[in-house]
């Protein structure tokens, strides 16, 4: 699916985006993953039914440097 995009920012509003990468979607779960430098990004969002609103709560960032987990973020918001 698509060229896809991800920008997520702190509360400082330091903002990091990615683009350039496919979705893959399995067992009720579409995976979408950067790299940038020696970080990796993998956003997964459950498969929602074709026109639906994806719940942004529902959502889970993972930020990895090498094989080492730095981060797990849940219960996003979406913003407009």
């Amino acid at each position: 699916m698509g060229n896809l995009s991800y920008r997520g920012c702190e509360s400082q509003s330091k903002c990091l985006e990615l683009t350039g990468r496919k979705v893959t979607c399995r067992q009720g779960i579409c995976i979408m993953g950067w790299k940038n430098g020696e970080y990796s990004y993998v956003v997964k969002e459950p498969i929602t039914e074709s026109g639906a609103p994806t719940d942004a709560s529902c959502t889970t960032l993972e930020v990895r440097q090498g094989d080492k987990l730095l981060l797990t973020g849940k219960d996003f918001q979406t913003v407009n």
